[in-house]
């Protein structure tokens, strides 16, 4: 998976991810039939919420295809909202975002691009 957003559509990743980790304390990734989607479940499970961003949203998108080995994975809804959270600003400073697994497969990088520095890169490991 490897996906790009530009400005407008990161923040309203950005929101989908921090709306969605007030829910509960795990995001739930899953890339496929064309989409990415975001799943969060309370402690209690009373409570689900999901987003899912189509690859019209992204800017470009790759490895969002219909297959047999989907790319499911989650990470804390803690390190999600820190990853993602806007600063002051943002909007002057952040111009792309990128995000992909890596090769070996359990790791999410998040890159963020500005007109001043290359890239700033996060990594982070999933389960």
């Amino acid at each position: 998976m490897k996906v790009s957003l530009l400005l407008p559509e990161l923040k309203v990743f950005t929101r989908a991810v921090s709306a969605l980790g007030k829910l509960g304390d795990d995001l739930y990734f899953e890339c496929g039939a064309g989409e990415l989607s975001l799943r969060c479940v309370n402690s209690s499970r009373s409570a689900y919420a999901a987003a899912f961003f189509s690859t019209n949203f992204f800017e470009k998108a790759s490895g969002l295809e219909d297959r047999d080995d989907t790319p499911r994975f989650k990470l804390t809804a803690k390190t999600c909202c820190r990853v993602f959270k806007p600063s002051v600003s943002w909007d002057k400073i952040v111009r792309k975002c990128r995000l992909q697994l890596d090769d070996s497969g359990n790791t999410l990088i998040v890159q963020f691009f500005s007109a001043s520095w290359a890239c700033k890169n996060i990594q982070s490991a999933y389960d």
